[in-house]
């Protein structure tokens, strides 16, 4: 999925113009590269947690030619997902099991071995067209698989993104916004 798609996909649900989720999307995306920039770190409680760490200095070798060469230190950005995402994508691999074998294959050619349409139709010896319409019941396969066990939808639940037990500083202090 692309940010395009992310962002027509929003748009059709809260029935806002694609230009102003686009915007909106992107704020979010600025937001979460600022905060990283600045603290090293960022929590989205349901989702996971992006951090900057150090890759230290090492060598390693150059795979066309054998030759040794030098790795400098760098930084770099990772992500560990939240619980609740992991469990879901956990959950994926009942829903895979309950596809036929054709199915799955098409739906690993697309996802892991990222083949377009044409690649399969090439491999299968099919038109495009039947490759397309293919994966197209594939996925609506999978998405029923996904609804059976309530695995579709958004992260998103009730809670805040506070830390659970914690309350924010602001509350702390009893400061609840401006004005005091």
């Amino acid at each position: 999925m692309t940010k395009k798609e992310i962002v027509k996909s929003i748009s059709d649900k809260l029935g806002h113009t694609q230009l102003n989720t686009k915007k909106t999307v992107q704020m979010v995306f600025d937001a979460i590269i600022d905060t990283l920039v600045v603290e090293g770190r960022i929590e989205l409680r349901n989702f996971g947690v992006f951090e900057i760490k150090k890759r230290k200095a090492r060598k390693a070798r150059n795979p066309r030619t054998g030759d040794k060469v030098s790795v400098p230190e760098k930084f770099v950005v990772t992500f560990k997902p939240g619980k609740q995402m992991e469990e879901r994508v956990e959950k994926l691999r009942d829903c895979l099991d309950q596809l036929s074998a054709g199915d799955l294959q098409i739906i690993v050619w697309h996802w892991f071995d990222r083949l377009n349409d044409k690649d399969v139709s090439k491999k299968l010896s099919i038109p495009v067209a039947e490759a397309e319409e293919r994966y197209r019941r594939a996925q609506e396969g999978l998405h029923a698989q996904l609804a059976k066990m309530g695995l579709t939808g958004s992260l998103a639940g009730d809670e805040d993104d506070e830390p659970a037990g914690s309350e924010s500083l602001a509350t702390q202090s009893g400061v609840h916004g401006a004005g005091g």
